[in-house]
């Protein structure tokens, strides 16, 4: 900030009185008493100004401290932000390596609920046992709910409870009491499962079926697992209408059916000897079955009696053979 400034000069180029010369003492006198009215007005206006020079300068000093302790109060607030950043990074660090933990604890945990197995077993409900080193170090417990899935075919899998579990390396080994399995590979066999948790089965729905109706388009029947000839072959747990028959023996009678009106397509493949049984009346006592004849099975009641009619092969007997199993 300018300010003005005002120079004393009043008295400039006056004389003083001297004793050495006394015939000028008393113009000198008059000369220098009349200049000090105008050299105090000078002083005056000085003083004024130096005043204010003085109430500038300690304005500007009381601006300066104030602007120095807004100064410290930002460098304060600077310091608490980085002191509030510094201990937002360590919270974020710390809740980084809780998630780690956590992740970390979720995957042994998770690892310790699934396991591998390459047991031979046939699908089916009932108890399965599962064995190798692929189940060993494992948290399964009593009553857990499991199930084994082929890698190869998610179709063929089984679910059931724990029934038993023993960790020892190789020889570690889980049973199962299986109570679900798809129906389409009801049967088959698989020598490789992949076991881990699963949710419990739903309730069954509501009991019925189809009520009838018109099919709009073929309806393609499935060959099922070969079953082999028996005195009474189970003709009809497999997944399938069609049942291949296979090797050389003695057919006298048949297990329960599903439910009265299953039918089976029995599809002969060695030689077979249908003869009359417990519940199987053949016409004649006897009927020889060739590779290629069909018989077709229809169950009147679930444990019979059961309808047989038999259909040779080409080249065959052109006759037709129907027997009826007796109650």
């Amino acid at each position: 900030m300018a300010l003005p400034q005002t120079n004393i000069t009043a008295y400039d180029g006056i004389d003083i009185p001297t004793r050495a010369d006394p015939a000028n003492w008393d113009q000198r006198s008059e000369d220098g008493w009349g200049r000090l009215k105008p050299g105090a007005d000078q002083h005056n206006v000085l003083a004024g100004q130096v005043n204010v020079m003085a109430t500038a300068a300690n304005n500007s000093a009381s601006t300066a401290a104030q602007a120095a302790i807004d100064a410290q109060g930002y460098r304060n607030e600077a310091n608490g932000a980085k002191n509030d950043a510094n201990q937002a990074k360590t919270d974020a660090q710390a809740a980084r390596a809780g998630a780690e933990t956590a992740r970390d604890a979720a995957q042994g945990y998770s690892e310790a609920l699934a396991g591998t197995s390459s047991t031979s077993l046939v699908v089916g409900i009932g108890v399965r046992t599962f064995t190798g080193a692929g189940l060993a170090g494992k948290k399964f417990t009593p009553q857990q709910t499991l199930k084994a899935v082929s890698p190869l075919d998610a179709n063929k899998y089984m679910v059931g409870t724990v029934s038993a579990y023993t960790s020892n390396g190789a020889q570690s080994s889980l049973t199962l009491l299986v109570s679900d399995v798809n129906s389409l590979t009801n049967g088959s066999t698989g020598n490789s499962w992949s076991i881990a948790v699963s949710g419990v089965a739903g309730p069954p729905g509501p009991v019925g079926g189809l009520n009838g109706g018109n099919l709009a388009g073929s309806l393609n029947e499935k060959q099922a697992a070969d079953v082999p000839v028996s005195a009474s072959p189970d003709i009809w747990s497999g997944a399938g209408n069609v049942v291949p028959l296979v090797g050389d023996g003695t057919w006298s009678d048949l297990p329960d059916a599903p439910q009265a009106g299953t039918s089976r397509t029995v599809r002969i493949t060695g030689l077979v000897l249908l003869k009359a049984g417990a519940k199987l009346h053949v016409q004649g006592g006897t009927q020889r079955l060739r590779p290629g004849d069909r018989v077709e099975v229809l169950a009147e009641g679930i444990a019979g009696p059961f309808s047989l009619t038999i259909q040779p092969a080409l080249g065959h007997l052109p006759a037709m053979y129907a027997a009826i199993l007796a109650l």
